[in-house]
């Protein structure tokens, strides 16, 4: 599946989410975040596995990506890990291909 990182994540009213120093928020910034964190469940991964991380992590700088399914699984799965409810609703309508988060 292609999928446009620079989309930008709305919020509930429509607006684009912002981050603290008040710039909009795109996909591209929440995937690699949440590839980068270090989460309990990584206590143990393999070298391998990381390394796979970091080859999505590298992948998503690009404008458009074409994921596979495993990609889009393990990206939704740390989305879903690292972030609130209203980040992770907008980012998987864009990652379900279900819609943009922004028109």
């Amino acid at each position: 599946m292609i999928v446009d990182m620079t989309q930008k994540l709305m919020g509930l009213k429509g607006d684009a989410l912002k981050d603290e120093n008040g710039e909009e928020i795109v996909l591209r910034t929440i995937i690699t975040n949440a590839l980068g964190v270090p989460l309990e469940s990584d206590k143990g991964m393999s070298g391998d596995d990381k390394a796979k991380i970091w080859a999505v992590a590298v992948a998503v700088q690009k404008d458009k990506v074409d994921l596979t399914i495993d990609e889009l699984s393990l990206i939704k799965k740390r989305v879903g890990e690292v972030f609130p409810q209203f980040v992770v609703g907008p980012a998987f309508l864009i990652l379900n291909g279900t819609g943009r988060s922004v028109d």
